[in-house]
């Protein structure tokens, strides 16, 4: 891509290993240090008809996100999984949270009792990388995203910026950091 300013929202790995590599090194030996493990799965839930509400979740109190993140800490599908249902565009997304790998078809299960639907109904897949393009540690925030001493949305890639959950704020607030960036780049 030839272009005097490039801004990407893709996650930092995504964006800078292919470019790095060679160029700067230490750059990204850093980058390729990221924390992002995946301990999400997304899916889709079959239904006969809509839903009544666009969306909702599974998560009746603090005690059971709690129980939920202890099971998927210690490496089990969790008892008790924070679910999100979203309907967009006539198809159902399933959006599970803590799901320690191998687990996802257990948890599947799970999720069809929760829902009340057949097993057949509900298909998961783990998402390989953070939602957030890393994981939101003491490590990994702040001034330290995405990684120490790059943490102002520019890159050592003359033109090249990063705009995404990889950068301050991370994931969560959206258009922070797209705002948060173009305030740097202007």
């Amino acid at each position: 891509i030839q272009a005097p300013l490039v801004v990407s929202s893709a996650a930092p790995r995504a964006t800078l290993l292919p470019l790095a590599i060679e160029l700067y090194p230490d750059f990204a030996r850093a980058v390729s240090n990221i924390k992002a493990r995946g301990v999400v799965a997304r899916g889709t839930l079959t239904l006969e008809q809509s839903p009544v509400h666009s969306t909702f979740c599974i998560a009746p109190s603090l005690d059971y996100l709690e129980r939920a993140y202890d099971d998927a800490k210690y490496g089990k599908d969790s008892s008790a999984p924070y679910v999100e249902v979203q309907r967009t565009d006539g198809r159902v997304e399933v959006h599970v949270q803590f799901v320690p790998p191998g687990t996802h078809h257990a948890l599947a299960d799970r999720v069809a009792q929760l829902l009340k639907v057949r097993s057949n109904q509900v298909a998961l897949q783990p998402v390989e990388e953070s939602l957030y393009h890393g994981e939101l540690t003491l490590d990994q925030i702040l001034f330290m995203r995405p990684v120490p001493g790059w943490s102002r949305y520019r890159t050592p890639i003359d033109g090249l910026y990063l705009c995404g959950s990889g950068t301050h704020p991370g994931g969560g607030i959206p258009g922070a950091a797209g705002r948060n960036a173009a305030r740097e780049i202007l």
